[in-house]
């Protein structure tokens, strides 16, 4: 287990990794940023867009002057500026194409999520000080008063269904108008040794970033035991949501979750049929041309395809055909196959096959699935006892 040292000399190296992009990266965010504002609204001047630009990459790299030029932005806002919301939005998918080709460049260790977080931080405090400054007030604004009533129609923030940055306070919203409509309509997801674990959840509290949902126990502890969760969109959210466990209470079977972001996509939703993970370690060689092509361990196996996990990489490519061997319930099974999909993880790859197996096979396939599935529900029971 890292030592708090480690975390934080990790931390360290990420935020000097962000801080180099950023530095090398600004004069031609600024030149793109000044060409687009410019260009959807004449009325501001190249040098106030120039302004902007720089305002943005330094509130990226979270600096104590951040508060002072976010002014120069609230300033745009509040003016009749409608183009500058999409300005902002497109530049910041400019700026995480970039990051990563960066990262891939100079091989640093430029954390995306670490980016992804602050453009969100970014996009929720215009948004707040946006509507704020839409009351025409001049009291002092409690933030958290306008946090779930002002419309988000002040500062759309959604962006594209492929960048999926979308504002935090959006999400609170929505959540809100479920509370308020006592909707049921949504289901947690979680996958435990393969098993997807899919329960109706109901929002039941919401304090300030934090929401809190009842839901199945069987959820409760999938949940806690994955160390993360996870919600499908349903007619409310047009895209799935990650979060952060903040607390699960098994006795009211209530579950709080803060730190809502959009995931592009689901893989666990759109497989055929359900993938487990074997119940013991099982060897696995893969051939190619009739020759062993590399070792590796089995990772997931399903009716229609399996996973491998290999420290090996020699030129294999999606596509290709192959022919796999290995134990299935103490018996050798030879399967032809056609790679998918390759991984590649820190340390190792995964090499995801679709699998084309006889009808005998098939059938043992099946029959070991239908077996891991009650096993590892019994498992999960089992554990939720503990907590009982």
């Amino acid at each position: 287990m890292k030592t708090n040292a480690f975390l934080n000399n990790d931390t360290q190296k990420l935020e000097d990794g962000l801080a180099l992009f950023l530095k090398e990266f600004e004069p031609l965010f600024e030149n793109f940023f000044t060409s687009l504002c410019t260009k959807f609204d004449p009325t501001i001047e190249a040098y106030s867009a120039k302004e902007m630009a720089t305002a943005l990459t330094q509130s990226l790299l979270n600096t104590q002057d951040a508060p002072l030029l976010y002014e120069k932005l609230f300033l745009a806002l509040r003016q009749d500026h409608p183009s500058i919301d999409f300005v902002i939005q497109k530049s910041m998918v400019y700026v995480l194409e970039h990051s990563v080709i960066f990262a891939q460049t100079y091989s640093l260790p430029l954390n995306v999520e670490l980016l992804c977080e602050r453009l969100y931080q970014l996009i929720d405090t215009l948004a707040l000080h946006a509507n704020a400054l839409s009351l025409q007030s001049d009291a002092v604004i409690d933030y958290t008063d306008v946090m779930g009533k002002m419309p988000s129609k002040a500062f759309q923030s959604d962006l594209s269904d492929d960048v999926l940055l979308s504002p935090r306070y959006e999400m609170m919203n929505i959540f809100q108008q479920m509370l308020v409509e006592n909707q049921k309509n949504i289901y947690c997801l979680s996958l435990y040794e393969g098993i997807p674990i899919s329960l109706e959840a109901t929002v039941v509290e919401i304090l300030d970033a934090n929401v809190t949902f009842q839901m199945s126990p069987l959820q409760e502890i999938a949940m806690l035991l994955e160390n993360q969760a996870f919600l499908v969109k349903n007619s409310y959210f047009p895209n799935h949501l990650k979060a952060d466990i903040v607390h699960i209470d098994f006795k009211t079977n209530h579950v709080t979750l803060t730190n809502f972001r959009y995931v592009q996509s689901m893989p666990a939703l759109q497989r055929e049929g359900v993938r487990v993970y074997p119940s013991k370690t099982s060897t696995i060689a893969l051939y190619q041309s009739d020759a062993l092509y590399l070792n590796g361990i089995l990772h997931d196996i399903s009716t229609q395809g399996l996973s491998i996990l290999s420290n090996e990489k020699e030129g294999l490519r999606a596509g290709e055909d192959v022919l796999l061997e290995f134990e299935l319930q103490d018996e050798k099974v030879s399967i032809n196959g056609k790679v998918v999909n390759i991984i590649s993880h820190t340390n190792s790859f995964r090499y995801c096959i679709h699998i084309l197996p006889n009808e005998g096979i098939s059938q043992m396939i099946a029959n070991y699935i239908e077996q891991r599935e009650k096993e590892i529900i019994a498992k999960l029971q089992m554990e939720l006892q503990k907590y009982a």
